[in-house]
């Protein structure tokens, strides 16, 4: 679409039928094309920059991961539908999200394409450029608006839940999504990354649905409302669950996740949610060579690089319990747990330090002393030797013995989180409750730690969600 055009009036008229949008709302056209001036650009396509058509097939690409073959013809936007039928590609009048609005007429007789976000009923959301002077809008018009829908490669429903046999567990599956195998890729405040078919990364809600595109080359877990995304011209961005960007840079971070309203980038030192530097930090006090230090409850665990030894620094850098510990733990409910002079301790806030325990003697399953994460985490101890482990309660029974399972988190078993335990055998990933039964078999490619409920897994190359049943 070429010309210019819409009345304000007009435009009133589609404000007053607007309706609420899909997270797919979003300008993610390359800003190379459109911060240049109209048709002054020639883009991947052979079309002319901030065009109605060059914004459809950067979308095809982006989104549904399908590139337009010009096969010496013109696709201006009248001839899309010809197109489409020399291809053998599908035109109805039944849209879903991924396909394409066509106008074989949109106004004064100009021809027009745009790209389907959200279909709900008889209402469509469509995102399109150049409808108004060359930019970005997006708009919900009644199904029969536009004069067809071509279905080059349609994003699938992913709505239809899958059941598995499991007592505590069910599973609401996504169809084509592959799953970073990293322990820090998960949910968190209701939203997991993950990878969609056109190898980019986008957000899944509770059930396996994409709320937020995938249109990123890296993304990471929502920490305050705010998560770390790399776009597809290599910039970070600090966004919010709306997709509004909070800060951008000109490259990409080395940063994991927001923790306490900042973020940690390597190189750089703490950022806040805006993108201000908070304090700048020496990456080589991190807990861990190669690891991303974050907060809980305001406070951060750092590493003497010389010794070895472990302190807390507060949100302005400053150290705050400046004693060395062998092992430190983040904190929860305002305790943390350190390891001294070869003793566990417990450790507030306030730096008070406190080895009466009334737990169970465990030195009989032969503890392995330099084992390095804490005795009891909700309530259950990781047992065993350097190469098996189990797990024993309070009470000291052991409801796992050690070997049954082989390590599957940092060369160990993985700690209970919200009721649930990881486990794995031969390769393959369960889930087991603090009696030590398998809720969820032995039969899955990986499963992420729980929280909020909510855990990813991946099996025959497909990510689902497992949802702890609410009893």
């Amino acid at each position: 679409m070429r010309r210019h055009m819409l009345a304000s009036l007009a435009l009133a008229i589609f404000a007053a039928m607007a309706m609420p949008l899909t997270a797919f709302a979003y300008d993610d056209y390359p800003s190379k094309w459109k911060n240049a001036k109209q048709d002054s650009l020639v883009d991947t396509w052979g079309m002319y920059n901030r065009e109605c058509v060059s914004f459809v097939a950067w979308c095809l690409s982006s989104r549904n991961g399908y590139t337009i073959n010009r096969a010496g013809r013109s696709w201006n936007a009248g001839r899309w539908k010809e197109n489409a039928r020399a291809a053998g590609v599908l035109m109805d009048e039944n849209p879903v999200v991924g396909s394409v609005a066509w106008w074989r007429n949109v106004y004064d007789g100009i021809p027009h394409v745009a790209w389907v976000s959200e279909v709900n009923g008889d209402w469509v959301t469509v995102e399109e450029y150049n409808y108004y002077r060359g930019v970005y809008s997006e708009r919900t018009i009644e199904k029969s608006n536009p004069s067809g829908y071509i279905h080059f490669q349609d994003i699938p429903d992913y709505k239809t839940p899958v059941i598995l046999n499991d007592d505590r567990i069910w599973v609401s599956a996504e169809a084509v999504l592959s799953l970073k195998e990293d322990q820090y890729i998960g949910f968190s405040e209701g939203l997991a990354p993950v990878r969609g078919s056109n190898g980019f990364y986008g957000y899944i809600d509770e059930n396996g649905i994409a709320a937020i595109p995938y249109h990123f080359t890296e993304a990471n877990l929502f920490g305050g409302g705010v998560a770390h995304v790399v776009d597809l011209e290599g910039n970070s961005r600090f966004i919010d669950k709306s997709q509004t960007t909070l800060a951008m840079f000109d490259t990409a971070l080395e940063a994991r996740h927001f923790s306490d309203g900042l973020i940690y980038a390597k190189g750089v030192g703490y950022l806040d949610k805006l993108g201000n530097l908070a304090f700048r930090f020496n990456d080589d006090y991190a807990e861990w060579p190669g690891q991303f230090p974050t907060f809980s409850e305001g406070l951060a665990v750092v590493a003497d690089p010389e010794t070895g030894l472990h302190s807390y620094m507060d949100t302005s850098g400053s150290v705050a319990i400046s004693d060395s510990f062998s092992y430190a733990s983040g904190f929860k409910d305002g305790v943390a747990w350190v390891q001294k002079d070869g003793l566990w301790c417990s450790i507030t806030k306030s730096g008070e330090i406190s080895d009466s325990f009334n737990y169970p003697d465990l030195s009989k399953y032969q503890t392995h002393k330099s084992y390095t994460k804490p005795p009891f985490v909700e309530g259950i101890a990781i047992i065993g030797n350097s190469e098996e482990f189990g797990y024993a309660n309070l009470d000291g029974n052991v409801i796992v013995a050690p070997g049954k399972y082989e390590p599957c988190r940092d060369g160990s078993l993985a700690n209970f989180s919200e009721g649930f335990a990881v486990v794995m055998k031969n390769g393959n990933y369960g889930v087991i409750d603090k009696t030590g039964k398998e809720v969820v078999a032995l039969t899955l490619d990986y499963i992420s730690d729980f929280n909020g409920g909510l855990a990813l897994f991946r099996v025959d190359g497909k990510v689902g969600v497992l949802k702890i049943a609410k009893e």
